[in-house]
């Protein structure tokens, strides 16, 4: 996790990046491509706190939202207890935790993760009432991947923003497995609370709400 801050990438560098042939093909196969640019190094806790709490006094402001289905709630700082994991398919409790992505610049340019994403108001309607695996399965063989956190974070202050909510009534597979209760997790933005609600789902399970946003990481 960085604990300093660090300028966000050129504009210029991000476009150069974008153009190359094998990234723009996949990014024309996205419905209303997307583009985000996240702070993926930021401590998620931190981000949450800075998207979601207007209060100035620390001691007033409330963790992250988090509702797992079940007695066992950790706080939700992947970054530093290394509890949650990037969600692979192969060996998903060995999956990079955020200071290993960082560690190994997997999100590209020192903890700035650019990524496009499908960019209609809510989940394709094709991948909902389908498990995390099978999901999963079929964005690899086309180069994509879930939307982690907290890009997810980012993309809806985008929609709030815009004065819209994205995914209304409906959760989203996160590039996130919780090895505790070897699930992956999935994330609805809560217009209400204004905040990213979190639970754990099996990855084998099939929701009829639950779908999921295919997500291209451009690696500057």
């Amino acid at each position: 996790m960085l604990d300093k801050q660090v300028k966000a990438p050129q504009w210029n560098k991000v476009q150069e990046a974008i153009k190359k042939p094998e990234v723009l093909a996949r990014i024309k196969e996205l419905k209303n491509p997307t583009l985000l640019l996240v702070p993926a190094g930021m401590s998620f806790k931190e981000m949450m706190n800075a998207t979601t709490q207007q209060d100035k006094d620390e001691d007033k402001r409330k963790e992250p939202y988090l509702n797992f289905y079940s007695s066992w709630e950790p706080q939700f700082d992947k970054d530093r207890t290394g509890e949650v994991v990037g969600f692979d398919l192969r060996v998903p409790e060995e999956g990079k935790s955020k200071e290993d992505r960082l560690e190994s610049n997997d999100y590209g340019f020192n903890g700035w993760e650019v990524v496009v994403v499908d960019g209609t108001d809510k989940v394709p309607e094709e991948t909902k009432n389908r498990s995390a695996i099978d999901l999963a399965q079929q964005f690899e063989k086309s180069g994509f991947s879930f939307m982690g956190p907290e890009a997810y974070v980012v993309f809806q202050m985008r929609g709030k923003l815009r004065g819209k909510q994205y995914d209304e009534e409906i959760w989203t597979w996160l590039d996130a497995y919780i090895k505790a209760v070897s699930s992956v997790a999935a994330g609805y933005w809560s217009p209400a609370a204004q905040e990213l609600e979190l639970y754990h789902v099996a990855p084998s399970s099939e929701v009829d709400n639950l779908g999921a946003r295919r997500s291209v990481r451009v690696k500057l």
